[in-house]
């Protein structure tokens, strides 16, 4: 079979769970004989507006830069919808998708993509399918998260205007897009984000969001099939489009995901509670800083990992980021990972992972990797968390976990129907 999959790149210019799951996706394609290509947004060129595409082989995979993508609104929302909306002509994609001749387009964003890409699949009678590892298309940002609250209940183009307030300008968004890019990431990191993030006096009208909105509502009505990652993106996905969706939930792994043999060990006078992740809002961050306030110290031990350290809390390690290299001596100083999350996560990579190194998860409720877990495993608020800690059972519950080659058969499925 041959699979084009579009993504937002690779490793190291990208990262996260989209970049992992992709990546060892089309890694096992190839592995099991189909061949594999991945389009994903390359630099804007100056000399030219045309898209053009430049193919390099690797791994066993065809790389194809889309240059002259759509800007990547990774996060903060988008300043000028206008610059979202750009047309192209058809026919480029046309000549792109006759040359390739997939049997199937495997979608992991929109981020990036022409509303033209999906034309051309839908006149070319190419079957599309879209993965939800986050909401961009149904935002403005990946999260559905405005700094403050998940406004996906009400997705009204004025609060696409709300999210986007402190959005970068579209020429600083093209940075992403910059063989350059590592190092500015690096570089954005020690800055306070004061001299990132520029206020723009002349913001764009509610009617270019709603614009925008509508642009994005053609995309999707396009794909041929959905694939939910877990019930909560679904949820959120049936709730936010007006037309009938041909979908299906289906947990989702990596190749890092397997059973660990850990050493047994006892619980410690003091139980080591852990986060691991950025230091945000939308992932619960404040959350796990209020519970190191209002449970005993004499009893817990709290954990935080995966963010540079800029500020002391009460209560708190901190252990700052760390190397993949580092994973089984992370979890081997935790006794309960916490994943805390405010936005409606799709998925959330971080459960399998902890799973695999046999260590017990309380998640929120709006965390889709919930799906796996037994209820008792979940919470719904702060106060339901402090309750269900304070009687947690740490002996370990083991939870199924598929492994990349069994998923890759569940997707081949998912594209023979």
């Amino acid at each position: 079979m041959k699979i084009l999959h579009y993504t937002l790149g690779f490793e190291p210019a990208r990262s996260g769970g989209l970049i992992n799951y992709a990546t060892d996706l089309m890694q096992e394609q190839h592995h099991s004989g189909h061949q594999v290509f991945a389009l994903y947004p390359g630099k804007k060129l100056l000399t030219s507006q045309k898209i053009k595409f430049s193919f390099l082989q690797k791994e066993g995979i065809t790389r194809i830069a889309l240059r002259n993508s759509l800007p990547l609104a990774l996060f903060g929302g988008i300043k000028s919808p206008t610059d979202f909306m750009t047309p192209v002509e058809v026919v480029n994609y046309l000549a792109f998708l006759k040359k390739i001749q997939p049997d199937v387009v495997h979608l992991h964003t929109l981020m990036g993509l022409h509303l033209e890409f999906l034309e051309a699949c839908r006149q070319l009678n190419i079957p599309t399918i879209f993965t939800s590892h986050d909401y961009f298309g149904l935002a403005p940002e990946p999260n559905f998260f405005d700094g403050k609250t998940s406004y996906h209940q009400d997705n009204t183009a004025l609060n696409w205007q709300k999210a986007s307030e402190d959005a970068w300008s579209t020429e600083k968004l093209r940075l992403f897009q910059s063989r350059f890019y590592p190092l500015i990431r690096t570089m954005g990191r020690r800055l306070p984000q004061s001299k990132l993030i520029q206020q723009d006096p002349f913001f764009a009208k509610k009617t270019e969001y709603q614009a925008l909105k509508s642009y994005y509502l053609k995309m999707f009505r396009l794909i041929t099939k959905f694939h939910f990652n877990s019930q909560v993106a679904e949820s959120v996905y049936r709730k936010n489009l007006p037309f009938r969706i041909n979908g299906q939930v289906l947990s989702i792994t990596t190749n890092n995901i397997y059973p660990r043999t850990m050493a047994q060990k006892e619980l410690a006078e003091k139980i080591n509670v852990a986060y691991i992740g950025p230091a945000k809002k939308f992932k619960g961050f404040a959350d796990f800083l209020q519970l190191a306030k209002v449970l005993p110290t004499e009893k817990y031990r709290f954990h935080t990992f995966g963010y540079a350290v800029k500020n002391s809390y009460f209560n708190i390690h901190q252990h700052g980021r760390f190397e993949k290299a580092d994973l089984a001596a992370v979890y081997h100083q935790i006794d309960l990972l916490i994943v805390p999350s405010q936005w409606q996560e799709t998925f959330g990579l971080i459960v399998l992972e902890a799973l695999s190194f046999q260590i017990p998860v309380l998640v929120s409720e709006k965390v889709g990797a919930k799906d796996i877990l037994p209820n008792h495993w979940q919470y719904k608020n702060l106060s339901d968390l402090i309750e269900k800690l304070k009687k947690f059972d740490f002996t370990f519950s083991p939870v199924h976990l598929k492994d990349i080659s069994q998923h890759s058969e569940e997707i081949l499925t998912l594209y023979r129907r």
